[in-house]
């Protein structure tokens, strides 16, 4: 599931996946418009979020992304592999 309470933009995330990983996080300022998923699949012209209200409202409790997503990057490093 990829709705957690505690949503992370791109930049955020990349910077987490650095400090996780002990490695420099590599950011690319670009100028300019450029058209959606150019720079990355992940590049949309909007924030994504996902509304999890209905399923909250039906009972089911969201954990926190910051209790899973270490975790979850040192699991797809490849130098652990």
């Amino acid at each position: 599931n990829a709705a957690s309470n505690g949503p992370l933009s791109a930049h955020g995330l990349y910077g987490r996946v650095a400090q996780v990983l002990d490695a420099p996080a590599r950011f690319r300022r670009v100028d300019g418009a450029t058209a959606p998923g150019q720079l990355s699949p992940f590049d949309f012209a909007q924030p994504m979020v996902l509304d999890t209200a209905r399923a909250a409202g039906l009972g089911y409790r969201f954990g926190q992304s910051d209790e899973w997503l270490d975790d979850v990057i040192r699991q797809h490093d490849l130098a652990f592999v």
